[in-house]
């Protein structure tokens, strides 16, 4: 079902934000108001009951330091925008660097724990409705 794509992806995407809201070190408050709008709007990104538009994911992303196809789910693109970054932060070799890229590894990781777990519920639950279209992950991608 599409429904159940998008609520997957929402999730996926609001577990990328707050992970990169926190590798950036700011608070949902802080976050909030550097874009200029309420913590229960930030809050409802991430917990994925709120879709954001293009223009929202851009600012968001611009301000965290990450690509809009991290924040969305595009593997490769995350892939590419991490090993960039850290190469960048290697780069500095100083205290701070060297604390950003804890940092970042430990959300990264934190990410990855945390989409394997969406897959999998997805999956679980697409074999549970008897889904037999399903994309290669399991998930039904037929319209409802």
């Amino acid at each position: 079902m599409r429904v159940k794509i998008i609520n997957i992806k929402m999730k996926l995407l609001g577990r990328r934000l707050k992970a990169a809201r926190k590798a950036a070190g700011l608070s949902q408050s802080q976050f909030s108001d550097k874009l200029g709008w309420g913590q229960s709007r930030t809050s409802s990104y991430e917990i994925g009951r709120r879709e954001p538009d293009l223009v929202d994911l851009g600012r968001m992303a611009s301000l965290l330091g990450v690509s809009v196809s991290h924040l969305i789910g595009d593997e490769a693109a995350a892939r590419n925008t991490a090993e960039v970054m850290l190469l960048k932060n290697f780069r500095l070799c100083n205290l701070r660097a060297m604390e950003a890229l804890s940092a970042m590894a430990a959300s990264y990781a934190d990410m990855m724990v945390e989409h394997a777990a969406i897959m999998q519920d997805g999956n679980e639950n697409g074999n549970e409705n008897g889904n037999e279209n399903g994309n290669e992950n399991g998930v039904a991608t037929q319209d409802i």
